[in-house]
């Protein structure tokens, strides 16, 4: 069962086959045509060629299904609520009959209790986003897209909603657009990674080390599968397990739900020996496997970490100095505050 894409627009040149379950993460840099493909799906900004949903054909030469007849629910970047009617209204606003239970939940889980009786008028950028986020929530519908979701949302209140959309997935396909790494590594089951040119798709497992998720804002990024370790969280540190026998340990005021690590390629250091008097809390053996030209004075070196892959981003006067050269077994010193992906 899936979405089967086939679009040739100026700006929405896909050729994609989704799944109709789990969570889809739509990921790309700003401008690079995420929200186009995600309005093309909805049918509100239709591009030329085809969308199927499972059985059903949404848009083909002859034939263009409304986006109520697709029956979709959609949260977009800006809030859309009508301003005079309360936050209540506003999520209730249509034809449908919402659950009470169900009602409830999302109520709690986006803590708009308080703000139930209040005119959208009266609300927060950022309460108004979690307004139209349970509208989009409660609807009825066969799939839900949603458009940067948490913008406005506090860190721990997206931490708080990451795990309740991962639940709230096994009952119907998630479409969600984001350019933040945290939340792609967060909620991704499949990836569509999407620059100007088009775009690729995977499952999260086979596409982690694609370079339009480890090229972040102009630095590289590591992704480690990681397990959190039983019974190991103390003084602010969780131990995670990274196979092979390594452990790192991390700053986290909260436990990942799921195996991902992001590790900055600029928090990695390199050393000859096991430094005993550092601050660095993660000192582990690693193997050089390659180390690419100098850019402006600066060279990313690969590494083996057992089982796994690490970048660490020296200068090239560090790399001349430690005399590093392919094969050559150091230690990488990861700092313990590197970002936990989920």
């Amino acid at each position: 069962m899936s979405w089967r894409i086939q679009l040739t627009g100026p700006r929405c040149q896909h050729s994609l086959a989704l799944p109709t379950q789990g969570i889809t993460v739509v990921f790309g840099h700003s401008g690079s045509g995420k929200t186009s493909l995600l309005l093309a799906l909805a049918g509100l900004a239709p591009s030329p060629g085809e969308i199927y949903f499972n059985d059903q054909c949404w848009q083909a030469e002859d034939r263009f299904m409304t986006p109520a007849q697709r029956h979709l629910a959609m949260a977009f970047q800006e809030p859309r609520l009508l301003p005079h009617l309360s936050a209540e209204h506003n999520i209730r606003l249509g034809p449908h009959l919402i659950d009470q239970q169900n009602f409830q939940h999302w109520v709690s889980h986006l803590g708009l209790a308080p703000l139930l009786k209040k005119r959208a008028s009266q609300l927060s950028g950022g309460e108004q986003q979690r307004v139209s986020l349970a509208r989009a929530l409660l609807k009825p519908s066969q799939a839900l897209l949603l458009d940067e979701p948490f913008t406005g949302l506090d860190r721990k209140r997206r931490h708080q909603l990451m795990p309740a959309l991962k639940i709230a997935a096994k009952a119907k396909p998630i479409v969600i657009v984001t350019h933040e790494l945290e939340e792609l590594l967060a909620l991704a089951d499949y990836l569509v990674l999407v620059d100007h040119s088009g775009s690729v798709s995977g499952p999260i497992t086979e596409r982690l080390n694609h370079p339009l998720i480890t090229q972040q804002r102009g630095h590289v990024v590591s992704i480690l599968r990681a397990q959190p370790a039983p019974a190991s969280s103390s003084c602010g540190l969780q131990n995670f397990d990274i196979g092979s026998g390594l452990q790192l340990r991390i700053a986290t005021d909260h436990t990942p739900s799921a195996p991902y690590i992001a590790v900055d390629a600029r928090d990695v250091s390199l050393t000859l020996s096991r430094a005993q008097d550092t601050s660095i809390l993660n000192i582990l053996p690693v193997t050089v496997t390659a180390i690419d030209p100098s850019i402006q004075g600066v060279q990313q070196v690969h590494l083996r970490m057992g089982e796994q892959s690490l970048v660490a981003q020296l200068s090239s006067h560090s790399v001349a100095h430690l005399q590093l050269t392919v094969g050559m077994n150091v230690f990488a010193q990861v700092k313990g505050t590197v970002f936990v992906g989920r």
